[in-house]
């Protein structure tokens, strides 16, 4: 399983957004590592549509930008829109284009391979983690929020991923 980070009290936005610089969702800290001028972008991929509008809302709540995705099919549709995600949560087990599969495409097409992705799962069968793994983190269902905000908060960008999406 992946080591998460400790948290700090940096917004996520660097500020900006409808909450007052240095505010706090009441249910954690915000994070750290914002670039200046950069909002994190979240991928948010699960088919349980209370779950994929409950990680959305508290995401939000962070100061996050988030886009949402039923299944797999979805959230590659959207990548290959140009969004540009600091982070994927991907959910395993959906129907159509499960968590598997989207990942396997994912590794496959150059212009999003390097996009970290972030399982959130309550499956049975854990994936490898770490660089050059299957994901980058593991968080098991039911989601703690502190591990949540120190995943995202690891992977916000430090410099370009993407190359362009070839279709």
């Amino acid at each position: 399983m992946a080591r998460i980070k400790p948290l700090s009290a940096a917004a996520c936005n660097s500020g900006r957004g409808t909450r007052a610089a240095g505010t706090r969702h009441a249910a954690g800290p915000a994070l750290e590592g914002a670039v200046a001028g950069h909002r994190h972008t979240v991928l948010v991929v699960d088919d349980d549509r209370d779950t994929r509008e409950a990680l959305a809302t508290y995401l939000r709540g962070e100061g996050c930008l988030v886009v949402e995705a039923a299944d797999g099919e979805q959230a590659l549709s959207w990548l290959s829109r140009g969004i540009d995600p600091c982070l994927v949560l991907l959910d395993l087990l959906m129907p159509g284009v499960d968590g598997w599969r989207f990942r396997a495409i994912q590794r496959d097409n150059p212009g999003v391979a390097g996009i970290p992705v972030a399982v959130i799962s309550g499956a049975a069968a854990e994936p490898e983690v770490g660089p050059g793994r299957f994901a980058q983190a593991y968080l098991p269902k039911p989601i703690d929020f502190e591990q949540l905000l120190g995943v995202v908060s690891e992977w916000c960008p430090h410099g370009p991923r993407r190359t362009g999406v070839s279709t």
